[in-house]
C-alpha cells in the first residue's frame, strides 16, 4: 500500500512532539460520513495544501478545531499467496496482459510466494486474475481489499500555520502575506527541517477561526506554489471491505455456502433497496458472476441459471 502523503508531510515526522494527535486504532472510514458530521467534523471539499491526490481526498476539520482528518482513497488490491517455488515473474508477466492498468509487486518468504496486484477495477476482474492464475498453478489463499483509505492526523493546537523555505522561497511567502494577509504575520519557526530549509509560521490575527487558518494556507500554497506543513503529524491506514478471493462459492449472495434460487432474490432485493435488504462485501463479491463489475439483474439472472445446473 502506498499512503498518497506528500513528501513534506512525510518530513514533518521528524519533529513531532509528545503532544502530536495518536492513532487509536486501525481506521475504517465508511461510505456514509454521517456519524463523522454527527460528531462535530465539518467536511472541506478543497484542500489542495494538505494532499497531493486531490481528487480523491476527503477532509473534515474537528469540532475542536484542533485537529484535521485527511481521508484519502488508496488502490484497490488483491493479495494472492503461492506454492513456494512459484514462477511469480511469469505469472505477473500474464496479469499484466489481461489487466494492464493493474501493478502486480512479487515478494517470497520461507512459507509462500505472494503477488500483490494493485489498482484492481473490481470483482470481475480479480476474479479474472485468480482464474488465470488457477490454471497455472495452485492459490493457497487470496484476500480482494476493497474501499482502501488512509487516515491522516492533522494537530492544529498550536495556532499558526507554517511552511518550508529556503533563502529564494522566503521572500515569495512574506511579500504575499504582506499584499495579500492584514494583520497576518511570517515569522521563523522553531525547527530546521532540512539542510538549506527553514520554517517558517505564518500567524494569524487573535481570534481567527482555525477554519479560516486552514482555508487561507490552502490559498497561500495554491497562488504561491510553497508547501504547507502540518505543526503534528500521525497517520494510521485502514481497509473497509476485506474479501476471500479465492475460497468462496460463486453466486452466494447470502454467505451461506450455496448458490440457489434464495441469492437470486437476496441480488434483486439488493438492488432494489440496499439500505433494506443490505449484502456483505463478500456476499456482493459472490454474486458479481456475470463477468462485468458491479451488481445487476444479469447477475439474478446467471444465479439462477447456476442454481438450475446450466450455467
Amino acid at each position: 500500500m502506498k499512503k498518497k502523503i506528500s513528501a513534506i508531510m512525510m518530513s514533518a515526522l521528524a519533529f513531532i512532539s509528545a503532544s502530536s494527535v495518536q492513532a487509536d486504532a486501525i481506521f475504517t472510514l465508511t461510505k456514509n460520513d454521517e456519524a463523522l458530521i454527527e460528531s462535530g467534523y465539518v467536511r472541506i471539499e478543497s484542500a489542495e495544501a494538505y494532499s497531493v491526490s486531490d481528487e480523491k481526498a476527503i477532509l473534515y476539520l474537528g469540532a475542536n478545531a484542533r485537529d484535521l482528518k485527511v481521508y484519502e482513497k488508496g488502490d484497490d488490491f488483491v493479495d494472492i499467496y503461492l506454492p513456494v517455488g512459484t514462477d511469480t515473474e511469469s505469472l505477473a508477466a500474464k496479469i499484466a496482459e489481461i489487466a494492464p492498468d493493474t501493478v502486480s509487486r512479487t515478494h517470497d518468504n520461507k512459507e509462500n510466494e505472494l503477488i500483490v496486484v494493485s489498482n484492481v477495477s473490481g470483482a470481475a476482474q480479480v476474479k479474472d486474475i485468480c482464474g488465470l492464475i488457477n490454471e497455472e498453478t495452485e492459490i493457497l489463499r487470496s484476500s480482494y481489499y476493497a474501499d482502501v483509505y488512509y487516515q491522516t492526523w492533522l494537530d492544529f493546537s498550536l495556532g499558526y500555520t507554517p511552511f518550508i523555505v529556503d533563502e529564494e522561497t522566503l521572500p515569495v511567502l512574506t511579500e504575499y502575506v504582506e499584499n495579500n494577509l492584514p494583520g497576518w504575520t511570517v515569522e521563523k519557526g522553531a525547527a530546521q527541517i532540512v539542510k538549506d530549509k527553514s520554517i517558517y509560521d505564518v500567524n494569524a490575527p487573535e481570534g481567527t477561526a482555525n477554519i479560516e487558518k486552514f482555508n487561507t494556507a490552502n490559498q497561500i500554497a495554491r497562488d504561491t506554489g510553497l508547501s504547507v506543513i502540518c505543526t503534528a503529524l500521525a497517520s494510521e491506514g485502514g481497509i473497509q471491505d476485506m474479501i476471500d478471493a479465492s475460497d468462496y462459492v460463486s453466486g452466494d449472495a447470502n454467505s451461506d455456502t450455496s448458490a440457489n434460487i434464495a441469492d437470486a432474490v437476496a441480488v434483486l432485493q439488493y438492488l432494489a433497496n440496499e439500505e433494506k435488504y443490505p449484502l456483505t462485501p463478500q456476499g456482493i463479491f459472490n454474486a458479481d458472476v456475470d463477468g462485468s463489475d458491479g451488481l445487476t439483474g444479469a447477475d439474478a439472472t446467471v444465479i439462477q441459471m447456476i442454481d438450475a445446473g446450466i450455467f
